[in-house]
């Protein structure tokens, strides 16, 4: 999976490069949250890559993207979520939350004698991805879809691609039949979660 710079963007990071006067390695991308009003996206330009960046080169321009944005702006997940539909099924809110577990450098110990007992080991982060869909069921008998919706996740290219085979999408949460809503129809709401294989760097 990647971010795919295009001709467009190449020509345009270049021109402003060069019309600001700007010495930099390339640009960095980013997602943060604006509230009610979603994702707002961020673009500067950098020097070099920061510790977990994802960085992606065309013609000697770079593009820098942290984690947490990345899962965002690989453009794949979104366009799978997209995609992947379901009659009465209606994608409510998602959620991504990330942890990461660093794990110290180990130093070199040797004994006595000069001989390495203990060799060194750089400094390492796991990385764990848990992405959360909230959705609804609008159809005649609210709860029939949500199987259909749940398979229909997993046998996304996407999905199967991302998740692996041991990391399957699971239903985290089953409501209650809920009244009919603003369109006239009653509902159950439901909760996905997809885990992410965990990463060392």
């Amino acid at each position: 999976m990647a971010i795919e710079i295009f001709d467009n963007a190449l020509s345009e990071v270049r021109r402003r490069m060069e019309k600001e006067h700007v010495e930099a390695a390339g640009m960095r991308v980013g997602v943060k949250g604006g509230g009610c009003s979603g994702l707002s996206y961020n673009l500067n330009f950098e020097t070099q890559a920061r510790t977990g960046d994802k960085v992606f080169e065309r013609d000697g321009i770079k593009l820098f993207c942290d984690l947490k944005s990345y899962i965002y702006l690989n453009g794949t997940m979104l366009d799978a979520l997209q995609h992947t539909t379901v009659q009465d099924v209606q994608l409510v809110r998602l959620k991504t939350e990330h942890s990461y577990l660093i794990t110290e450098e180990t130093k070199q110990k040797t004994n006595s004698t000069g001989k390495v007992t203990t060799p060194a080991k750089p400094a390492t982060f796991t990385e764990k991805i848990v992405l959360t869909l909230d959705a609804k069921d609008t159809s005649a008998t609210p709860g029939d879809q949500v199987n259909k919706y749940k398979e229909a996740i997993a046998d996304c290219g996407y999905f199967q691609h991302a998740l692996g085979k041991t990391n399957e999408v699971r239903l985290r949460d089953l409501g209650t039949p809920q009244p009919p809503g603003p369109d006239g129809k009653p509902f159950m709401p439901f909760t996905l979660e997809c885990r992410y294989p965990e990463k060392t760097r």
